[in-house]
């Protein structure tokens, strides 16, 4: 069987240079970073998330959840 040893998968991560997207799967929160000018992740910014990684990210959610 797959899975991991810490149990169900409870966030997604999206590294997409100079993107970083995480997705919680309780809540739905999305945090969004840009690396190249916040290398310390400290402003999540996902309303200026690009909607192609978005959708990215959405559908590893959907893989993940079937």
């Amino acid at each position: 069987g797959g899975g991991t040893d810490a149990g169900p998968i409870t966030q997604l991560v999206l590294r997409q240079p100079p993107w970083k997207l995480f997705t919680h799967r309780e809540t739905g929160t999305e945090e969004a970073y840009r690396i190249d000018t916040d290398p310390r992740e400290v402003h999540s910014i996902p309303d200026e998330t690009p909607a192609e990684l978005r959708k990215l990210l959405h559908d590893e959610l959907e893989a993940v959840e079937q």
